[in-house]
């Protein structure tokens, strides 16, 4: 996907995968966000996407890196924070 926003493959440094890569990805799409609280959840069911757990997040960068996640876990951070099928009801 970041190949789409930028011609060339966005670099993540470790871990290059999972929700901090995603949100990387989020931040150079950022110029073609209209409107960054709307939710499309229909795009997500429309790809399939329903039959998986996800976890979904505002426009917001995670706290769940290999060093930064575990500290702000234990100081009670995220504790609402759970996968779903389909998107939660806001």
């Amino acid at each position: 996907m970041s190949s789409v926003a930028g011609g060339y493959r966005l670099r993540v440094l470790s871990p290059g995968w999972g929700e901090t890569a995603s949100y990387a990805i989020v931040l150079r799409f950022e110029p073609w966000i209209i409107d960054r609280n709307e939710v499309h959840a229909r795009v997500g069911s429309a790809l399939g996407l329903d039959q998986y757990p996800i976890i979904y997040r505002d426009f917001q960068g995670p706290r769940s890196g290999a060093i930064a996640g575990p500290i702000f876990r234990a100081l009670g951070a995220e504790r609402n924070l759970a996968p779903s099928y389909g998107p939660p009801a806001r």
